[in-house]
């Protein structure tokens, strides 16, 4: 993907279609906000999803 920023609703089927409440919770810390709404880099979601690799799973559905 080439895009800079993401907004949530694209970050967030960017890491594989998270629950909202489990997106938060492991990727809120890296959000970008401007104005009313949350952005995004697609470098930090990738060294998150990276770490799910080495031992810290999301839990489902939460």
């Amino acid at each position: 993907m080439n895009k800079a920023l993401l907004r949530e609703d694209e970050a967030q089927e960017y890491v594989g279609g998270l629950p909202e409440r489990t997106f938060r919770k492991y990727f809120g810390d890296h959000a970008i906000r401007l104005g009313k709404s949350n952005y995004y880099r697609p470098k930090n979601l990738d060294a998150i999803v990276d770490k799910f690799a080495y031992g810290d799973q999301p839990e489902a559905g939460k």
